[in-house]
This record gives structure tokens, sequence and C-alpha cells, in this order.
């Protein structure tokens, strides 16, 4: 069974999504070159998940999901506007104290197409 993203209502509107495209170009003479799609799955979105004003037992309950599914794990995650989509955490983990007990934690996930 696969996860998902833990509290995904509380993702930051700061956090970004990009579209990373993979494509194979042959370039010919005089200038001419062709470009066309690396493989079915060539489109991939990359997010950068932000969690901004978190108190202290839900930056815990963060870190002890993150600790399931930092080993490659697929989880899923639906970002408003856009259909459910299986990613993984790529990349570090960032966290930072506000004040006190509050909390700002950032990572990357990465689109992936695993069964």
């Amino acid at each position: 069974m696969t996860a998902a993203l833990i509290y995904p209502e509380k993702v930051s509107q700061s956090s970004t999504k990009q579209r990373e495209i993979r494509l194979l170009k042959q370039d010919f003479g005089d200038g001419y070159s062709q470009r066309t799609p690396d493989g079915i799955n060539y489109k991939k979105d990359i997010h950068s998940i932000v969690y901004e004003n978190m108190s202290g037992t839900e930056r815990n309950a963060i870190w002890a999901w993150i600790s399931t599914v930092d080993d490659g794990t697929l989880f899923t995650y639906t970002r408003p506007g856009d259909t459910e989509q299986k990613y993984i955490i790529e990349g570090n983990i960032s966290e930072s104290v506000l004040a006190g007990d509050v909390y700002t934690i950032n990572f990357t996930i990465k689109q992936v197409f695993d069964l």
C-alpha cells in the first residue's frame, strides 16, 4: 500500500511546482536538428514542499513520516488543481526554527512512474 503525503492541507502556498522535460536531440548539417520525447514518461513534476508555522507536535509528526519514506518509498500527493500522482523524496530536507516552538520544514519530491 502506498502512503500519502502528511498534512497535505497544511502545505504552504509558497511551495512550488516545476516540470522536468526530457527530450532527445539530433543535430544534422546546415543547422537542422530534430527532437523527440525521451520515453513515454518524459515529463516529471517536481515539487518543493514547504510546511510553515508548524507546532512542535506537527514538526515531530512530519519528521516521523519522512523517516518512513526517505528510503525511496513511494507516496501519493494531490496538489490543488492536479490529479493524484506518485512521488519520492529527493535531495535534502531542511528545517528552521521561526520562534520558540514554531518550525518551517522544506523538502523536494519528484514524480515517479512505478507500479
